[in-house]
């Protein structure tokens, strides 16, 4: 797969966290992996925002 973009994020309230790294489009055989990362930089995250993946949300 080609990934069309890769962001680096870090929390700079919690430096203590580390960095990830996500590749764009996730995987889907990533997705989940994905979703741990990101919720172990305490970046105030929450799988339960309505988000979808893969759809664009309408309001």
């Amino acid at each position: 797969m080609n990934y069309v973009i890769q962001a680096a994020l870090s929390n700079t309230q919690h430096p203590e966290c580390g960095q990830v790294t996500i590749s764009f489009p996730i995987p889907v055989d990533q997705y989940n992996k994905t979703i741990e990362m990101l919720q172990a930089i305490d970046l105030d995250f929450s799988v339960n925002r309505g988000w979808q993946r893969g759809k664009a949300r309408t309001t």
